[in-house]
């Protein structure tokens, strides 16, 4: 199954954690009550197999997808050939789960930013 994009998240490198948050990185939607998880590059895993004997290994990398409104978007991108220029893979029910698994270890070690909504 193809989708055109993974999952968004924001690179530190151009914003803050709490930026995530304003309606002008959000494409004007406010968010409260949301909070902000912290990753780091290195916990999301390069690869993760599959377990149904295909030998399908699929390869994460973020990729900067910056938006008009937000120069800092990025993707959390998938697909089995490790490529960010082509097409985004979603994997299988059992990737993704060790996928949580393995960002969910991180999450305990990194600070959960919680703000107030700005309305």
């Amino acid at each position: 199954m193809q989708f055109d994009s993974g999952v968004s998240v924001n690179r530190a490198k151009f914003s803050e954690p709490q930026d995530v948050l304003e309606p002008d990185y959000c494409e004007g939607r406010h968010r409260p009550g949301h909070v902000v998880l912290v990753l780091r590059v290195f916990t999301v895993p390069d690869a993760i197999g599959t377990e149904d004997r295909s030998g399908r290994v699929f390869q994460f990398r973020l990729k900067h997808t910056p938006r008009e409104t937000c120069y800092p978007h990025s993707e959390a991108w998938c697909n089995q050939s490790g490529d960010i220029y082509q097409d985004y893979e979603k994997p299988p029910k059992q990737v993704r789960d060790k996928l949580r698994v393995a960002l969910a270890r991180h999450l305990g070690t990194e600070n959960v930013l919680r703000f107030e909504s700005y309305e």
